[in-house]
C-alpha cells in the first residue's frame, strides 16, 4: 500500500463594483489559461488593473492510500475532472479548474458567489461515497449485550417519531454487502421532497449492473433493514418491503440546498475526501496584484514577467493583509519567489522597514 498526499488549491477572486463585470472575464481568462498574447492586449489598453478586488483561496489535501506505482499522476487529474463536473452546473468554465503539477490543482471560484449553495466547500471537498449494506437480523440483541460480530460495524441511527422527537440508537451493519452493490452504480440523482412529510430527500437511479445487484440484495432479504451509508454516516435503514431494482431514495437530516449539493456530488464521487488545510483571503487588492497571485499559484512565469514588466507597480502592491507578491510566493513557490525577488520584489516587512 502506497500512501500519497495530494494538495489542491482553490482560488477565489471576486470583483468589486458592477462596472467591472464585462471586462474581468477576458483578462482573468488570459491569466488563468496562461495566454500571454491575450494578456498583453489588455495591458496595452487603458489602465484597468488598478481597481480593487477581493482575493482568496483554499488549500485542500486528499489522502490516497491505494495507488499503483506507475500511475502517480492520475489521481490529481481525476480529481480535477470530478470537481469540473461538480461545479459545471454553477457556470464555471474549464479554465477555472486546472491540474498544474502531479499533486496540485487550482480552482478559481470567481463566480461561486452567484447562485451556488452555501455548501460550496462541501461540494469541493466531500467524497460522497455511498454504500449499501444489510443490518444484522439480531442487531438490537447484540447491541444490548455489547457484541459486535466479525464483518459488522456499529453505526448511530437517528430517527424521528410522529411528534418530531428525535431518537438516536446504535445498529450493526455488515461491512460490505455480498451482492456487489456500490454507489458507483448510480447514474442519476436529483433532489426531491417526501410527498407525505415534504422533507428534502434525494432520488437516484442505478445502471443495469447496479439494478441487478439491488434486485438480488432486496429480493433475497425482504423484511430486513438495508442501511444506506454516505461518507461513513448512516443516513437511513429502511425495511425492504419488496424487491427493488433500478431506483432508490436517500432521506436524512438535511436542507433542500444540502440535498441539491449531495445529489450533485453523488453523480461525481471522489476517490478520497479533500481536506481544507488553509483558508486564505486578502481584500482591497488591485486587480493587477490579484492577477499576479493567480499567475504565482499556477506557476506561470511568463505571465508573471509580463505583468511585472508592463505594470511594475503590481509587484509590491499590497491589500488589507499587507502581504506582497513575494510574501505570497515564498510560502509554497520557491522558484517563483526567486523570480519575483529578481525583478525587485520585496516582502511587506522589508517595505515597512524602508518606510513604504
Amino acid at each position: 500500500m502506497k500512501h500519497i498526499l495530494i494538495t489542491i488549491a482553490a482560488v477565489l477572486l471576486v470583483g468589486c463594483g458592477q462596472s467591472d463585470v464585462w471586462e474581468q472575464p477576458d483578462v482573468w481568462e488570459a491569466v488563468r489559461t496562461g495566454n500571454s498574447k491575450a494578456l498583453e492586449k489588455h495591458l496595452s489598453a487603458a489602465d484597468t488593473l488598478s481597481r480593487k478586488v477581493d482575493y482568496g483561496h483554499l488549500l485542500l489535501e486528499v489522502d490516497i492510500d491505494h495507488i499503483s506505482e506507475g500511475n502517480d499522476t492520475s489521481p490529481v487529474f481525476k480529481a480535477a475532472k470530478i470537481l469540473h463536473k461538480r461545479t459545471k452546473p454553477y457556470g464555471l468554465s474549464d479554465s477555472l479548474i486546472k491540474a498544474i503539477t502531479r499533486n496540485l490543482i487550482v480552482v478559481d471560484l470567481s463566480t461561486f458567489d452567484r447562485g451556488i449553495p452555501n455548501g460550496y466547500k462541501e461540494l469541493l471537498t466531500s467524497r460522497k461515497h455511498l454504500e449499501f449494506a444489510l443490518v444484522h437480523k439480531d442487531s438490537d440483541t447484540l447491541i444490548a449485550n455489547e457484541i459486535t460480530p466479525a464483518g459488522y460495524k456499529k453505526y448511530a441511527q437517528t430517527t424521528k417519531d410522529a411528534q418530531g422527537n428525535i431518537f438516536t440508537s446504535d445498529v450493526l451493519v455488515e461491512v460490505e454487502n455480498k451482492y456487489g452493490l456500490k454507489g458507483e452504480h448510480i447514474i442519476s440523482t436529483y433532489p426531491s421532497r417526501d410527498p407525505l412529510t415534504q422533507s428534502p430527500m434525494i432520488l437516484f437511479t442505478f445502471n443495469s449492473e447496479g439494478a441487478k445487484a439491488m434486485g438480488q440484495l432486496s429480493g433475497n432479504n425482504v423484511g430486513r433493514q438495508m442501511a444506506i451509508i454516505l461518507d461513513g454516516k448512516l443516513m437511513s435503514a429502511p425495511v425492504l418491503l419488496e424487491r427493488i431494482t433500478s431506483n432508490g431514495q436517500i432521506t436524512g437530516d438535511f436542507t433542500s440546498e444540502e440535498a441539491a449539493t449531495i445529489a450533485n456530488a453523488l453523480r461525481n464521487p471522489l476517490n478520497a475526501p479533500l481536506m481544507i488545510i488553509e483558508e486564505y483571503a486578502d481584500s482591497k487588492l488591485s486587480l493587477g496584484a490579484a492577477l499576479l497571485r493567480i499567475a504565482i499559484i499556477r506557476n506561470y512565469t511568463e505571465i508573471i514577467e509580463l505583468l511585472i514588466k508592463q505594470r511594475p507597480e503590481v509587484i509590491n502592491a499590497m491589500g488589507k493583509n499587507k502581504e506582497t507578491a513575494l510574501d505570497f510566493a515564498s510560502r509554497n513557490h520557491t522558484k517563483v519567489a526567486d523570480l519575483i525577488r529578481k525583478h525587485g520584489g520585496k516582502t511587506g516587512r522589508e517595505l515597512k522597514a524602508e518606510g513604504k
